[in-house]
């Protein structure tokens, strides 16, 4: 047909009544004039699954007040990062499904869905051990889609929903992730919560939370590493489940429970930005998933990275002691329950607007306490690389800090020191076994001489203490307890603390 010729149309008496019938039977699929109507569904590709939500929203014709123009916009998630066919692929699959439905069902006229200002993609979860898994992370993409309607007491169908529109969520390191607000979903209140009283909520927990950590010492513990690496999945899995164990005694272990909950979180977040690990272990490829973990882990995601954004911005001011807004969140026992479902651009503008508050409210707490650092407890616990694992978590770029050279270099110059107390798995705990002497030297900015004794040459915190202190400090870090299936119970690591005072890892972590 030609584009250019005007399209002309004749319908006869039978073809009206034909027309009334099928809007009584679509009478289901109205659009609302005054909220936007939500659709939800889910494409199958080839094994895999896609998550979509169609956001229809009305607003008033420039000309004619009372008349009113749709704008249909969607947004889908991938079940997983193994899939057979490209993104583009997926894309254009999901974008002829999403025509047909809105053609078939909604009749919005020559609407181009495979347009990219008109659809987003949210970061999809890792590789799936199973179909059955990508079926399961599908429909909990989905369950969270829908939640936040169904909270605010609109009536949600398969169709017809009310509620809150969202804004288009963008990858970070994407171009656009500062400012693509042009194309992008707004943000009304969810429950009757801001952006600004969420920014309010946030920061005072952080506050009330520090107050907590200033008046007790941070209790501190090692965590065994695997000599086997493993899917990034199963570790996330294997936290939540400690977790859950730790839940239910949960007033003698509130803190452990935050801790490891906050761990899986950050292992799932960390997953998607790693370079892929091949699955071997039979344990690993039978993984076992529900929706209730998926969803747990997908929430407790969100919270570190919102936790993680946070740090890295008050970072420039706070120095290391960013890293106690995750103790004071931990103090707080906050969940965050309200952010599970919030794209990457709408927490970092909450984390924007907490740094803004806190940046200059520096707390007087002692730095010679160990700190939670999650990047380093999943580097020895995954087998990754320090300075990858805090990438990967978007905590702060360390790398030219003192403190990130003591941590990362230490501990190897630790463990080459005392070869007899670590085997040659444990060496590649952080992914630096075959680090020579000279890189041991350069990574921890000391001389073979400065290890017998002289103070490590430094500014900030570490100024004046020796580098027998400080090779404890690195290796004795703020990490919860686990559960014996975490890991196997033939895999017990020596770790030693400072030169020469090697410490077994206490059984009770098994």
């Amino acid at each position: 047909m030609d584009e250019k010729v005007p399209n002309s149309y004749s319908f006869s008496q039978e073809d009206q009544a034909n027309a009334a019938r099928v809007c009584q039977n679509l009478k289901q699929c109205r659009l609302s004039r005054e909220n936007p109507t939500y659709i939800h569904l889910t494409v199958e590709l080839n094994g895999h699954r896609a998550a979509v939500q169609i956001v229809i929203s009305p607003r008033p014709h420039p000309q004619f007040r009372r008349q009113r123009i749709f704008s249909p916009l969607y947004r889908y998630s991938l079940c997983c990062q193994s899939r057979s066919s490209s993104i583009e692929d997926a894309s254009r699959r999901i974008s002829q499904t999403v025509q047909n439905i809105i053609g078939a069902y909604f009749q919005l006229g020559e609407w181009d869905f495979s347009d990219q200002d008109c659809y987003s993609r949210d970061l999809e979860s890792p590789d799936c051990p199973s179909e059955a898994s990508c079926t399961l992370i599908a429909d909990a993409a989905l369950r969270r889609y829908t939640t936040p309607i169904q909270g605010t007491g609109m009536e949600v169908g398969s169709t017809r929903s009310k509620g809150r529109k969202r804004r288009k969520t963008v990858e970070p390191g994407s171009e656009n992730s500062e400012s693509s607000s042009s194309n992008a979903f707004e943000y009304p209140n969810q429950n009757g919560i801001s952006d600004l009283e969420l920014v309010l909520k946030v920061t005072r927990n952080i506050q009330k939370g520090l107050k907590a950590v200033r008046s007790q010492k941070i209790k501190d513990n090692l965590l065994p590493s695997d000599s086997r690496k493993r899917s990034y999945m199963y570790y996330a899995v294997k936290l939540q489940e400690a977790a859950e164990k730790f839940r239910q005694d949960f007033q003698a272990k509130k803190a452990e429970f935050w801790y490891t909950s906050f761990l899986s979180g950050s292992a799932y977040l960390a997953s998607g930005s790693l370079p892929a690990r091949p699955v071997e272990l039979s344990d690993d490829v039978n993984l076992r998933t529900t929706e209730q973990s998926i969803s747990s882990l997908s929430r407790w995601r969100c919270v570190a990275r919102l936790a993680n954004a946070i740090v890295t911005g008050l970072y420039c001011t706070w120095k290391e002691k960013a890293f106690l807004v995750i103790h004071a969140l931990a103090e707080r026992n906050c969940y965050l329950t309200v952010i599970s479902n919030f794209g990457f651009e709408r927490l970092h503008r909450i984390a924007t607007g907490v740094v803004g508050r806190m940046q200059d409210l520096v707390p007087e707490i002692d730095t010679d306490q160990p700190l939670f650092d999650p990047a380093f407890c999943l580097s020895q616990l995954m087998q990754v690389d320090y300075l990858a694992m805090h990438k990967a978590l978007e905590l702060p770029s360390l790398d030219q800090s003192p403190i990130a050279r003591v941590q990362l270099g230490a501990l190897i110059a630790t463990l080459e020191t005392n070869p007899t107390h670590a085997s040659e798995p444990d060496r590649d705990v952080i992914g630096q076994s075959s680090m020579s002497s000279e890189e041991v030297v350069n990574a921890t900015g000391q001389s073979e001489d400065s290890r017998s004794g002289a103070p490590f040459e430094c500014s900030g915190p570490l100024a004046g203490r020796n580098d027998n202190d400080m090779l404890e400090n690195s290796v004795h870090h703020c990490i919860p307890p686990l559960l014996a299936e975490v890991l196997p119970s033939q895999s017990k690591p020596t770790i030693s603390i400072g030169l020469d005072a090697p410490e077994k890892i206490p059984e009770l972590l098994y």
